[in-house]
């Protein structure tokens, strides 16, 4: 999915991390005491490598200062185009979540594909 419509939120020294959607209408990252993307003034005018960037370096203040568990980080991230363009093909969870983007831009929704197993019982 494409961050330009989506705010991370999360709450330092624990695992509540989500993507939730913005303009968040419904006050759903109320639950959580810190949020970027999207919700940044300017956010949407920045390039696709650019949002690249910015969130490969919001996901190293979550997860160093904030303490934020990094698989918990990573499996949120796992969502949005531009962390999976970031990805090695052999990261647990990009070829998933590149597969899943595919769906969705297809298809119009995703397909959680992080509870299939995979040939020869490996799970991606």
């Amino acid at each position: 999915m494409d961050s330009r419509k989506i705010m991370l939120c999360w709450t330092p020294d624990s695992n509540k991390i989500a993507l939730v959607p913005w303009p968040d209408e419904s006050n759903e990252s109320g639950k959580y005491l810190c949020s970027t993307l999207a919700c940044w003034l300017d956010y949407g005018d920045l390039t696709f490598d650019q949002r690249k960037l910015r969130i490969l370096a919001e996901a190293m203040h979550i997860i160093i200062r904030d303490h934020v568990p990094p698989e918990a980080v990573h499996d949120v991230l796992l969502q949005l185009d531009e962390y999976i363009d970031a990805m090695a093909d052999d990261v647990p969870g990009a070829l998933a979540g590149a597969l899943a983007g595919a769906l969705a831009a297809t298809y119009g929704h995703a397909h959680d594909f992080k509870q299939h197993t995979m040939p020869g019982g490996n799970t991606q």
